[in-house]
């Protein structure tokens, strides 16, 4: 199944959360910056459940995401 949210959608904060939970193998989201910490908090779900996850954001690092760094770490 394939979902696109977009940020003029009234209750993004939910569709996300929503979305993020009915993964059932991967995810890919673009964002500019994740701060909301029940989106973080439903990623890092996720990433427990086994899901991939593909997060494209600017290069500088959110300190938010900092913490769910070493469960992408494939070395």
């Amino acid at each position: 199944m394939t979902m696109q949210l977009q940020r003029t959608i009234p209750g993004e904060r939910a569709q996300y959360v929503a979305a993020i939970n009915a993964a059932g193998r991967s995810l890919y989201i673009e964002n500019q910056h994740m701060d909301v910490l029940e989106i973080i908090d439903s990623l890092h779900q996720a990433l427990h459940r086994g899901i991939t996850i593909i997060l494209l954001m600017p290069a500088a690092p959110n300190n938010a995401l900092v913490p769910l760094r070493k469960f992408g770490s494939r070395n």
